[in-house]
């Protein structure tokens, strides 16, 4: 038997050329690798067109680690829309002082007050006289919930009442119901629902988006007071909490922190005026 010759020690070994395909599984081949190269074709120009939009919105979607963006939830665990009625007729306001016959005289025979009856009061020092109506809408921010466990009036000072100068609003007066009130004769003013102390045993749960309206009427006969209203509430994690609004709906951590330029007033109805002038409202 004749010897196989060797391979030198680290020759290639030779190559050897791959068997021709069938002639018809080349053709398929063939037919194949166009259609795909169509759709990545199709594909691409989806995605760079229509396709593209999608995967932008969808990016715009996430945060810088993958995360979904959420809307972010607001600071306060609810909120509150503060208006009241003063100016509107038929009301009267009182000032500090009398007005027989100065400027403020010669601009209250014209019949304005020339600014918004609030502002006007803050200015000159004054208030309605015997009532005043309040409304407030709370609004919640919470899914799981808050509760409003009771709302109270802070009286931070009393003084005798108004007695300067008389101001009615006329108009024609229009019915109101009254929802709620407060007495400020009361040493310490309930929120009075008829004759039911009303946040006795009640509470009203705001979660997100749900919204209550308050509308009481606050009365003092005897005296000028001046107030905030103080909301005691429980937030999400069952913790109880207090805060304090002025007469714009601002809120402060404590009815001090409250300058006197924010406070609620209302008077009583003096005996005599030392001037009067009829004014129309707006």
């Amino acid at each position: 038997m004749a010897k196989q010759k060797r391979r030198p020690r680290g020759a290639a070994a030779p190559e050897t050329a791959p068997a021709p395909a069938p002639e018809g599984k080349s053709r398929r081949a063939k037919v194949l690798a166009t259609v795909g190269t169509l759709a990545a074709v199709a594909v691409g120009a989806f995605f760079t067109g229509i396709g593209e939009t999608i995967v932008n919105r969808v990016a715009d979607a996430l945060t810088a680690d993958g995360a979904p963006s959420l809307p972010e939830e607001p600071k306060d665990a609810f909120s509150v829309v503060l208006t009241n009625d003063i100016g509107e007729a038929p009301d009267r306001l009182a000032l500090r002082n009398a007005h027989p016959d100065d400027a403020m005289a010669a601009r209250l025979k014209g019949g304005k007050l020339g600014q918004p009856a609030e502002d006007f009061l803050a200015e000159q020092d004054g208030a309605p006289v015997a009532d005043l109506r309040v409304n407030l809408v709370l609004t919640g921010h919470r899914a799981t919930g808050i509760s409003i466990t009771g709302i109270d009036f802070v009286k931070l000072r009393t003084e005798p009442s108004l007695h300067g100068t008389l101001i009615p609003v006329i108009s024609q007066g229009q019915a109101e119901t009254i929802q709620l009130s407060a007495d400020l004769d009361q040493a310490q003013p309930k929120i009075m629902k008829d004759r039911d102390e009303y946040f006795a045993g009640r509470r009203i749960t705001l979660k997100t988006g749900e919204q209550e309206s308050i509308s009481f009427l606050v009365t003092g006969s005897k005296a000028y007071y001046r107030w905030v209203l103080g909301i005691d509430w429980v937030d999400e994690k069952g913790d109880a909490q207090r805060l304090f609004l002025d007469r714009s709906g601002r809120r402060y951590p404590d009815a001090a922190a409250v300058p006197d330029t924010g406070w609620f007033g209302l008077t009583g109805a003096a005996s005599g005026y030392g001037a009067t002038w009829e004014v129309t409202e707006g």
